[in-house]
């Protein structure tokens, strides 16, 4: 996917491993770039996890800036004429029912009790954000609550075995075969994916960026073209 030719616009950067999250930026026909990062995901005493999604996801936006090199002239600047080289897009996803953190499943086992818990009920979804410039940083939080159907057991085997579980929070992808589970969410189903589009959204227009800037202009993607 080549970047458009027609604005200079900073490269965008997703500080992250996760393929849905990819998927969520490159459907809109958006050019990125791909840097994951490791950070220590353990809580502070004390932290909720509300402000742990989002402080995870500074720390993989500061990392992935720092890693870059990424620098922005401040200073009475500004944000819309800040020359900004890249901007680092950073996000942590955790669910939690009844106040327990339901992180990724290590292994079939725990992602079978997850999923058992979550049968039949409504848990929370939260997804901190953070957008970087090196120079700048904003931070936000979507929640969102999904209920599920009630689940039998012969389903949730088969749908651990399928492997979807596996580096998901709550141990289920609501964008793959576990949409045959949910019975409804109240808030951003992008958000439930990992990357809350309209909160990213709001973030950059606070930084002076946009992420229409980082779509593909190609005819292809023309509102009003063939529809056969």
């Amino acid at each position: 996917m080549e970047p458009s030719q027609t604005r200079d616009v900073p490269q965008l950067v997703l500080a992250s491993s996760s393929p849905a999250r990819r998927s969520l930026l490159t459907e809109l026909g958006i050019n990125l770039q791909v840097k994951a990062m490791d950070v220590n995901e353990t809580a502070h005493e004390g932290e909720s996890p509300e402000d742990l999604v989002v402080r995870l996801a500074l720390d993989k936006a500061t990392a992935a800036a720092r890693t870059l090199g990424i620098t922005a002239k401040v200073g009475g600047v500004s944000p819309a004429k800040t020359q900004i080289s890249a901007v680092v897009v950073g996000a942590d996803t955790m669910a939690t029912v009844d106040g327990s953190v339901l992180g990724k499943p290590d292994g079939d086992v725990m992602a079978t009790e997850m999923l058992s818990m979550l049968s039949g009920r409504s848990h929370l979804i939260h997804t901190g954000v953070a957008v970087h410039t090196g120079g700048a940083f904003v931070t936000g939080l979507d929640t969102t609550e999904v209920w599920l159907r009630s689940l039998g057991a012969d389903e949730i085997n088969q749908y651990v075995a399928a492997g979807e579980s596996q580096g998901r929070a709550g141990a289920y992808g609501i964008q793959g075969r576990a949409s045959l589970f949910v019975d409804r969410i109240h808030g951003s189903f992008s958000g439930v994916v990992g990357l809350p589009l309209a909160l990213v959204e709001s973030l950059l227009v606070g930084l002076g960026q946009s992420l229409t800037n980082w779509m593909e202009t190609t005819d292809a993607r023309q509102v009003g073209g063939r529809g056969d």
